[in-house]
C-alpha cells in the first residue's frame, strides 16, 4: 500500500501458456483518497450499531396502541 501511494501506475504481469508474458497497467490517479475513503468506511462498519430504543414508540393520537386492541 506504501508503494502506490508515491505512485502513477502499477502493472501486473501474466504468463500466458506459450511461456511468454503480457502486461496490465492501471494509473493510480486518485487512489489515495479512494484507499483513505476506503478506510474510513471499513472503520464505520466495525462500530457498535445503535441500541434499540428502550421504550415502545408513541402511537399517534386517535390511533389505537396495542393495549388498546381487542381481540
Amino acid at each position: 500500500m506504501e508503494a502506490s501511494k508515491n505512485a502513477e501506475v502499477i502493472g501486473f504481469a501474466f504468463p500466458l501458456s506459450n511461456g511468454a508474458f503480457t502486461v496490465a497497467r492501471f494509473s493510480l490517479a486518485g487512489s489515495a483518497e479512494a484507499m483513505k475513503r476506503t478506510l474510513i468506511e471499513a472503520a464505520k462498519a466495525h462500530q457498535p450499531a445503535a441500541p434499540a430504543p428502550s421504550e415502545p414508540p408513541i402511537s399517534p393520537p386517535g390511533s389505537k396502541g396495542l393495549k388498546d386492541i381487542v381481540i
